[in-house]
Order: C-alpha cells, then structure tokens, then sequence
C-alpha cells in the first residue's frame, strides 16, 4: 500500500516508516499574509498576492 499525508510541518503523521507528505507551513505562511496585508494597507492597493504552496516531503511510503 502506498500512502501520501496532507500535514503542518513539524506535525507529520505517527506510522513506523516516514510518511510521504505535503506540508504548510503555517508561521512562514502566517508571515506571508502579514506582510501581504501590511503592504496593502501602506500602498492603498493590491499587491502581487504571495504563494502559499505546500512543500513534498518524500517518505517511504510513497517514494516518487
């Protein structure tokens, strides 16, 4: 069986072999819409809107 988990990075799933996962980061995202926000509001415009994109992390349940 061949298994990929959706988690928060730091928080990966228990299981006796590294699961394959995608990962947020939720601090470093929390500081991409900050900063987003913060420059809206000192501009008066939109912004280019940052990535918020999770990262693949190879396990050994899923190794491609």
């Amino acid at each position: 069986m061949k298994v990929v988990s959706l988690g928060l990075t730091g928080f990966g799933p228990a299981y006796v072999k590294p699961v394959t996962r995608f990962e947020f980061d939720p601090a470093e995202d929390g500081e991409k819409i900050a900063d987003f926000a913060l420059a809206m509001l000192a501009r008066g415009r939109i912004p280019q809107p940052p990535p918020i994109e999770p990262q693949y992390v190879v396990g050994a349940t899923f190794p491609f």
